[in-house]
């Protein structure tokens, strides 16, 4: 599930080539499960470096994951995703330059045209995605006694109970320091033209990464520059590679999306959890309030409005109900808080021209508070061929 953005007039031609996304045979295009398992190991890198208070060495990837034959990840088995929802995206590439008073540009300015234009899955798609845990070929391992085969930190990672919860788990606290460190970096070099909904977009992705049950939000690779890639834990923040370079280079450019949908980073996923699943509890985290930024469709100037967020429950008399009859899957609506409680909660839809019963469960409420008679927006999550809506997820946004 793509984390949404903004939406805004954006008519700018595209490159002249179009870079297409990976197809199955059928040609569907989809996300590979290689790709989602080497953004995983990403993030069990950096827990794994954070455990055993490692030191930068080469080689330390397969010191701490293993080798081909007693790598933890081989454990661990994400299957490819299809997403058939597309959208032709410019990707431009956001730089500083100058070496001492730094400024900024896009390298489209230099050609008139996109630095890229491909094929992007659209803000909101979604698709069928199967994870695994090995953990009871594991035990068999054990039991053999089959010491050559198994890592000394796979019982880290790999655990007994809930062990795709607590995956999920890493995955956020991974995505958490990664987003904060990209939120200074462009308050630091602000620069770009729509830092504005940039760090808006990140600030959104943070509050999704922190205090989540429900979901993970994992960061895939492309368009992050150096700061995406299998090692950034080595780094506090993304500025010091700039005023501090290492290796005797500045790691200041990204890719920035730019569409009818907004602008914003590229690759990150929401992977959430079914609604039978297990949740399980893991350590609090305190997150600021952030600014929700949206844009005047009808001023030519495409003038920003700030405002805060500061609760999730909706003031009743901004709330409206919505015909049944316009509602697709994307389509936030409100509802009303029948009876609060984790993890699922009874809300009553605020819809019109619907033939079946608009008592539903809601999940999506862990980390919050809520009571009978708070009005609160809702996205469906489950609903039958006929149209019957049988749970929502509550927004958090």
């Amino acid at each position: 599930d793509f984390i949404s953005s903004h939406s805004f007039e954006y008519d700018k031609e595209p490159a002249n080539d179009i870079r297409e996304i990976v197809r199955t045979g059928m040609g569907k295009p989809f996300i590979p499960g290689s790709s989602i398992s080497g953004a995983i190991r990403s993030a069990l890198l950096n827990f794994l470096f954070e455990k055993t208070n490692s030191k930068i060495f080469r080689g330390i990837d397969r010191n701490l994951l293993g080798e081909f034959q007693t790598a933890i990840t081989r454990y661990i088995l994400p299957y490819d995703v299809e997403i058939a929802k597309t959208v032709i995206s410019n990707i431009e590439l956001f730089n500083l330059y100058g070496g001492t008073s730094w400024k900024s540009n896009y390298k489209a300015v230099y050609s008139g045209k996109p630095f890229i234009s491909a094929e992007t899955f659209s803000v909101g798609a979604k698709g069928n995605f199967s994870i695994s845990v090995a953990n009871g070929f594991l035990e068999i391992v054990k039991k053999q006694n089959k010491s050559d085969l198994l890592h000394r930190n796979v019982d880290a990672i790999i655990v007994k109970n809930n062990p795709i919860q607590f995956i999920f788990n890493i995955i956020n606290e991974y995505t958490q320091e990664h987003v904060r460190k990209e939120i200074e970096f462009f308050k630091k070099y602000p620069q770009a033209k729509g830092t504005d909904l940039i760090i808006n977009t990140l600030q959104k992705l943070l509050y999704e990464a922190t205090n989540n049950a429900d979901s993970c939000i994992l960061r895939l690779s492309y368009g992050g520059g150096f700061h995406a890639m299998t090692g950034d834990f080595q780094f506090d923040d993304h500025t010091s590679t700039i005023d501090n370079p290492s290796f005797g280079k500045r790691y200041k450019s990204r890719r920035i999306v730019i569409n009818p949908q907004g602008y914003f980073p590229m690759g990150f996923v929401r992977i959430s959890l079914p609604k039978e699943a297990n949740r399980i509890e893991f350590k609090q985290k305190n997150i600021e309030n952030f600014s929700s930024i949206s844009v005047k469709g009808d001023d030519p100037k495409n003038t920003l409005e700030v405002t805060k967020q500061t609760n999730i429950n909706i003031d009743k008399e901004s709330i409206k109900t919505v015909s049944a009859q316009s509602l697709n899957k994307d389509s936030i609506f409100f509802a009303e808080i029948v009876k609060f409680a984790k993890p699922f909660s009874r809300v009553k839809l605020l819809l019109s021209d619907y033939q079946f019963a608009l008592e539903v469960e809601m999940s999506g409420v862990k980390g919050f508070d809520l009571k009978p008679g708070d009005i609160v927006r809702v996205k469906i999550n489950s609903q039958t061929g006929t149209g019957e809506i049988k749970t929502v997820t509550l927004m958090k946004i």
